[in-house]
């Protein structure tokens, strides 16, 4: 990610993927949820899968630089299929050391280009998997729910991202979620 102005933003969004920033130039401003940090050079933040978050670098950084990294989620459930029921926490200054140099490591990988880079860079990603899974994991709480918004705001697009080939009007997508939230409603009375 390369930013050399305070217009340049990334919109507030969610994949499925969790994403390691790494700022190596300057500091990055992160919003994520209802939080606003700052992510200083030389450290990295995690973000968990579905949490909504945006960025942009910081009043005082006049040009940003760093990385994102994203884990595709159907490869983390591959190799740990419970991961639904798991989040994760952002590491202590050891674990970072040693996230960041499974990280470094592949940015090294790709580019050096051999018959074996993919196996190498796949190595470092399931090490850094490993690191990730044995060190910073942390079991779901309700206390960890998102808020309302955040719930429709995924809803919305995992609805857009089923039914992208179909009609898909504002108001068709409306009603079919107001549907969605009453039968969710419905149920939550029943239980």
């Amino acid at each position: 990610m390369y930013f050399e102005d305070h217009h340049t933003k990334t919109a507030k969004h969610y994949h499925t993927s969790i994403e390691i920033l790494i700022p190596v130039l300057g500091k990055l401003k992160l919003f994520i949820t209802d939080k606003e940090l700052i992510i200083p050079q030389g450290s990295l933040y995690i973000i968990n899968s579905q949490e909504i978050h945006g960025m942009h670098h910081t009043e005082d950084t006049d040009i940003y630089k760093g990385y994102a990294l994203q884990i595709n989620y159907d490869f983390i459930k591959k190799y740990y299929p419970a991961i639904d029921n798991y989040q994760f926490i952002q590491p202590n200054h050891k674990i970072k050391e040693k996230i960041l140099l499974d990280i470094f490591k592949i940015i090294a990988a790709y580019d050096h280009s051999n018959q074996f880079q993919r196996i190498e860079i796949e190595s470092y990603i399931l090490h850094l998997l490993y690191t990730l899974l044995s060190n910073t994991l942390d079991k779901k709480t309700n206390l960890n729910l998102q808020t309302l918004y955040d719930k429709r705001i995924i809803r919305m697009t995992q609805y857009i991202d089923l039914h992208y080939n179909e009609d898909l009007s504002i108001d068709n997508i409306a009603h079919t979620l107001i549907y969605l939230q009453d039968i969710y409603h419905v149920i939550l009375k029943v239980i």
